[in-house]
Order: structure tokens, then C-alpha cells, then sequence
């Protein structure tokens, strides 16, 4: 609790910064440059809190997976986990508001899971690696994604994030733009 305060105290002096950086011109002199900084400390804050908060897991991602589609400025982004009984990974923090499960070596994502190592693909269908079946599935298109593996010290890989489809928006920009949907693998 005592973090939660100290840190409330932190992100409003951010946003305030933040909304400063925002003013017009010939208003008080902004943050330029720093402003995209600001947010990302802002995000970290928020999920440092996230992980100290009690909510469940899939909460905890869901609000984490909602922060890093904003800084990086993806369309959709998904947190799948590892289900080693079934050798697949699920995931229900994603945009089709229901569970998806993948075999755990197939696709983009059980490339990362396997190999531990993140990936960014600028053009989905052109990679070889890429499990065109999710997107069949919900009718969406990947275009391009960044997916990186959730790792812990002992254990090694608990799952895999993706963010699909850059946008013009986020504080990372200078990917391609984007169109509009709900997958990838």
C-alpha cells in the first residue's frame, strides 16, 4: 500500500508533465522530446503496481498487455502460456474475448517459445515460420508483429507476448501502419 501511494504521488507529477509537453505553442514551454519517456515510465509504474496488486494472472496480463499495446502502438496484443500436459499454448488475454489455443511448435509463437529468443516479423504472411490458421479462424489479418517470450529465473519459458500490427500511435513509432482486428500466431 505504501508503494501504491508513493507511485500515485509519481504518475500524476508525470501526467501532469505529460499534459505540459502537450501545450500549444506559445504556452508554457513543453517537454518535447521527453514526453515519450514519461510515458513509458508512466506504463512501467502502472505495471509495477499491476504485479504487486491482488488480481488474478490473466488481470495482471490483460492490464499489462493493454500498456505495451499503447506504448508500442500495436492494433491487437495477446499473452499466450505454455500448457505442457497438452504441448500447446493458450491464451485467453487477447482480442477475440475468447480462449485460443495453438500446438506449441507451430507458428511465430512456438518459434519463440522454443527458442527463447524474441522476434520482430515486418511481414507475417511472407515468413515461413507464420501459422496462417488463426487468422482463418477470426478473420483477421496479421500483418506484422513483435513476439517476445515470457521468461522466469528458474524454468525458462512460461508463455509468449505478441503485439500484431503497428500503428502510427504509441511512443515507438516508425513501423508500418495499420488496419484493424483480432490475431496472429
Amino acid at each position: 500500500e505504501y508503494f501504491q501511494q508513493v507511485f500515485s504521488v509519481h504518475r500524476r507529477e508525470i501526467r501532469r508533465s505529460i499534459g505540459a509537453a502537450a501545450a500549444p505553442a506559445g504556452g508554457p514551454r513543453g517537454l518535447g522530446t521527453n514526453a515519450p519517456f514519461l510515458r513509458t515510465i508512466d506504463a512501467l509504474m502502472q505495471c509495477s503496481l499491476l504485479m504487486n496488486a491482488d488480481l488474478s494472472t490473466e488481470q495482471v496480463l490483460r492490464h499489462i498487455m493493454e500498456e505495451a499495446k499503447a506504448l508500442v502502438g500495436a492494433e491487437v496484443a495477446s499473452a499466450f502460456l505454455v500448457d505442457h500436459a497438452r504441448a500447446e499454448l493458450f491464451s485467453t488475454v487477447n482480442s477475440t474475448g475468447s480462449e485460443i489455443r495453438i500446438p506449441l511448435a507451430v507458428g511465430i509463437a512456438g518459434h519463440v517459445a522454443a527458442s527463447a529468443e524474441p522476434v520482430v516479423v515486418p511481414d507475417a504472411y511472407a515468413d515461413a515460420r507464420f501459422d496462417r490458421s488463426v487468422d482463418v479462424r477470426t478473420g483477421f489479418k496479421t500483418r506484422d508483429m513483435m513476439c517476445v517470450p515470457l521468461t522466469v529465473r528458474k524454468g525458462g519459458v512460461i508463455g509468449v507476448v505478441q503485439l500484431i500490427n503497428k500503428t502510427s500511435a504509441g511512443v515507438l513509432c516508425g513501423c508500418s501502419g495499420g488496419g484493424g482486428g483480432s490475431g496472429g500466431s
